[in-house]
């Protein structure tokens, strides 16, 4: 009766001490009956909210600066305002390329731990192959085309989105050598060109991001919430 009555008084000690032990929510569960911390239907996933309407605003703010300089320029067109073009909204798409590479990881990694067998291209080669010549061509777009299946999105405006700023980027550079040897103050049809195309870019920009993040928080809700903090 004694043993028994220790034997108890140890097991509880036991289930006391594993109870109040911190769930970890990175770890690998042990069988398929582990229960999963809430708000974590996708192991450490966050939500890819802020990141996202922070990649479009400095987007829209870097075409507003191009739109508002290429205007001026127009009107009447001087050196300082042509470096000023240059100088002024290069510093605000740095800081876009930067937060969209952010996002772009996070859109992949999420994605792959919804379906890794979809996901082959891994959230770091999906973002590092941006700056991997030839690759950069192919890589980036393919991993935003996985995730689009997963998430259950449109992968066509992903497609027109990512060759036709290829064409544009192509013709802009095409221009530019073109009026190369030839003495132009103010805008030329490269800029005209470039100015257009930042436009119809950012809308179908703000379209994609949108898009997978709306998705990717949706399936996140049906699974368990994303962290809301982003």
């Amino acid at each position: 009766m004694q043993g028994s009555i220790l034997d108890q008084l140890g097991f509880s000690r036991l289930s006391v001490a594993v109870s109040e032990e911190p769930l970890n929510p990175y770890a690998t569960p042990v069988s398929g009956n582990t229960p999963e911390p809430e708000g974590m239907g996708i192991p450490s996933a966050k939500g890819p909210r802020t990141l996202a309407r922070w990649s479009i605003g400095l987007l829209i703010l870097g075409a507003v600066a191009d739109l508002v300089f290429h205007i001026l320029a127009m009107i009447e067109w001087t050196p300082e305002l042509d470096d000023l073009s240059v100088f002024v909204p290069l510093p605000i798409y740095l800081g876009y390329f930067v937060v969209f590479l952010c996002w772009s990881y996070r859109i992949l990694w999420n994605a792959a731990q919804v379906s890794p067998e979809t996901m082959t291209v891994s959230p770091g080669w999906g973002v590092g192959a941006y700056f991997v010549p030839i690759a950069n061509f192919w890589v980036p777009v393919k991993g935003l085309l996985q995730a689009s299946r997963v998430y259950g999105t449109s992968s066509g405006i992903i497609l027109i989105w990512w060759f036709g700023g290829i064409a544009v980027g192509l013709s802009y550079l095409i221009f530019t050598l073109w009026f190369l040897d030839q003495l132009t103050f103010g805008p030329t049809i490269a800029d005209h060109v470039l100015v257009a195309s930042d436009l119809g870019f950012v809308v179908l920009e703000t379209i994609i991001v949108l898009g997978l993040t709306r998705a990717q928080t949706t399936l996140s809700g049906s699974r368990a919430s994303f962290d809301r903090t982003g």
